[in-house]
């Protein structure tokens, strides 16, 4: 399983959803940074966020974390 994680930078991350797959929470990620303006290469984005790697933009950490089941 994968969650989400949005939240301020340097503050703690405010977890949501979880997925099934890296890539399905990566795009849904994908799907609130652009709801705020983003406008960076979709599919690096979501290799990125899949990968594990934050991804940061106007003052906010984007990142998939793996967790048990």
């Amino acid at each position: 399983m994968f969650r989400v994680d949005a939240g301020r930078v340097g503050q703690p991350a405010r977890a949501s959803r979880t997925f099934e797959t890296a890539d399905m929470a990566a795009r849904q990620l994908l799907v609130l940074i652009k709801a705020h303006g983003w406008e960076g290469d979709d599919e690096e984005t979501v290799t990125v966020l899949a990968a594990g790697e934050p991804v940061v933009f106007k003052g906010f950490e984007y990142k998939v974390t793996e967790v048990p089941d």
